[in-house]
């Protein structure tokens, strides 16, 4: 077995390529003319949900409707002036002894149509792993925060030393076992994104 690997391994290091140069990242790139609508799609197809909101009352209602229709009672919220949330995170918790959390509010910055992504940073969460520890995600983004492609989502990431951020798109799922989806499976079972008059 040895013997085999490394005579094949010998033979690569033999072979050489011409090389090849990279691509252009200059495009054209995928754009569509409704980005929303494609967004939509996309977050469908992948389990997640889009609702509209033009008032913070009416993301307010919405928000209320999902907590009744989700039967959440332990809520974090990112935004307390908009939802309030019973669930108060301090930096200083330590995460692991953190308790049960149905539904987790948070910002996104802006949303990608092509794959129905949503940029998120820890700017104002106090503990990211309330993205992947809530039983259900809320993501709040500004109408009109959105993108077509990666290529034009990747010229607006801004982020500091010492910050993070992630491209989050539809609830927690897998099919590794007998190729049987399962959603929820290793983070939240459903993800809803809200846009509304949201400052970014």
């Amino acid at each position: 077995m040895s013997d085999s690997r490394d005579t094949i391994l010998k033979r690569l290091r033999q072979l050489s390529l011409p090389p090849r140069d990279l691509p252009p990242l200059d495009g054209p790139w995928t754009a569509y003319a409704q980005p929303m609508d494609t967004f939509r799609e996309q977050l469908q197809a992948v389990g997640g949900n889009v609702l509209e909101a033009d008032s913070p009352e009416a993301a307010r209602a919405r928000i209320a409707e999902l907590i009744d229709q989700l039967g959440a009672s332990n809520v974090f919220s990112e935004l307390p002036d908009l939802w309030p949330g019973n669930v108060t995170l301090r930096p200083d918790d330590d995460p692991h002894t953190l308790g049960p959390l149905d539904l987790a509010i948070a910002c996104g910055d802006f949303a990608v149509a092509e794959n129905a992504a949503v940029w998120v940073t820890d700017r104002r969460i106090p503990h990211r792993v309330v993205l992947f520890w809530a039983e259900h995600l809320v993501l709040l983004v500004p109408t009109g925060a959105i993108v077509s492609n990666m290529y034009q989502a990747y010229q607006r990431i801004e982020l500091q030393p010492g910050t993070w951020g992630a491209f989050i798109s539809g609830p927690s799922k897998t099919a590794d076992i007998e190729q049987s989806l399962v959603i929820g499976a290793q983070g939240p079972r459903s993800l809803t994104v809200i846009f509304g008059p949201f400052a970014d």
